[in-house]
């Protein structure tokens, strides 16, 4: 694999002023100390080298080198030592170029938004930090850079390019998809090591799906359905991880990306694998329960699909003043226990909006 070369930029005091967040009297200082070399003049400008300039600062000041968009970094040869470690909502990885930490935050599915003020204020607190993007888009993922208060870091166009952070941690970066990213896994990753084969994680969890399988007698209606949306959710979720990860294979922007994981293979399942009078028998047996994991497994339908194998999909308003529909009402009775068909009922009421479970 070929590496990438960065450029040798030139910067003068005003650059190096805003790309470091430093102020020109500490620069000054600093030169006449001997810390930072003498700018040379370059035409009418006098200038430093931006590589021997950054090496020159993390000496003096490591925080302030940490500052500087990624292509103001060297070049490493070996990958730096690293660390990895878990907030709310993230994984946070670093990499110790030499005094100076480069910190990325992975999140993590599932889960609330992490705090980026907390990610940058971990020990060694930085002043800058990359953020891995959840969406994939046409391009791929992208590496967002913030400052430490949680703000977009515009002075690298808001970016960093996954080449130039891959030739700043040695030459190839690791990666793990949003949906295949187990924190266990990806506190054990080393260079080298293979390539760990994981669950992916669905958009829609199955565990109550499944917790209610387990609880219902072997071959029965309901748990074949339970069994088969569960399978369906996770087949679904493998088949787009692995196309999270074609798009690394295809893109040249992304050569010195090494996927550090790889989705464990399912079998593959649509609902429609199940006949459909089998599904109908299944919910309908669901829905005359009346535990919390029927109720979080009619949620997890409806969040699926909508709920197309459900019944109840239509109300009518009985008017009253029918004497036929005064006797149909008059012999209705108060249910104790609702059952999770009522469940059903009230969310059609509400044009389709899902209500709260304990569960979810």
């Amino acid at each position: 694999m070929s590496r990438t070369v960065k450029p040798v930029e030139t910067l003068d005091v005003e650059q190096v002023c805003r790309m470091f967040g430093l102020n020109k009297v500490w620069v000054a200082a600093q030169v006449a100390l001997g810390r930072l070399p003498r700018p040379e003049r370059i035409g009418v400008r006098r200038c430093w080298r931006a590589d021997q300039l950054w090496r020159a600062i993390a000496a003096v000041n490591p925080r302030a080198a940490g500052r500087a968009p990624l292509r103001y970094w060297p070049s490493l040869v070996e990958t730096p030592g690293h660390s990895m470690r878990q907030i709310p909502g993230a994984m946070v990885q670093d990499w110790y170029v030499g005094q100076v930490t480069l910190r990325v935050v992975w999140p993590l599915p599932g889960l609330a938004e992490p705090s980026l003020k907390t990610a940058a204020g971990l020990r060694p607190v930085v002043d800058r930090l990359l953020k891995v993007s959840v969406e994939i888009g046409l391009y791929g993922p992208v590496l967002i850079a913030y400052d430490r208060h949680g703000k977009p870091d515009e002075r690298a166009g808001g970016e960093e390019d996954w080449a130039v952070y891959a030739d700043t941690i040695g030459g190839t970066a690791p990666h793990w998809p949003y949906t295949l990213s187990p924190p266990a896994v990806m506190e054990r990753w080393e260079p080298g090591i293979p390539v760990a084969e994981v669950a992916a994680t669905p958009e829609v969890d199955i565990t109550p799906l499944l917790q209610l399988a387990a609880a219902l007698p072997d071959a029965s209606p309901a748990q074949r359905t339970l069994i088969n949306l569960a399978r369906t959710i996770q087949s679904r979720a493998t088949d787009s991880a692995r196309n999270d990860l074609e798009i690394f294979a295809g893109e040249e922007r992304f050569r010195a990306v090494a996927p550090a994981v790889s989705p464990m293979p399912v079998p593959d399942a649509e609902t429609d694998d199940l006949p459909e009078d089998i599904r109908r028998a299944g919910w309908l047996e669901v829905l005359s329960r009346r535990d919390d994991l029927a109720a979080a497994a009619i949620h997890r339908l409806r969040v699926w699909d909508g709920g197309e194998a459900l019944p109840f999909s239509k109300y009518e308003t009985i008017d009253l003043r029918d004497p036929h529909s005064k006797e149909w009402a008059a012999r209705l009775r108060p249910v104790d226990q609702p059952t999770v068909a009522f469940d059903v009922v009230r969310v059609n009421e509400r044009g389709g909006r899902i209500p709260h479970r304990p569960r979810d």
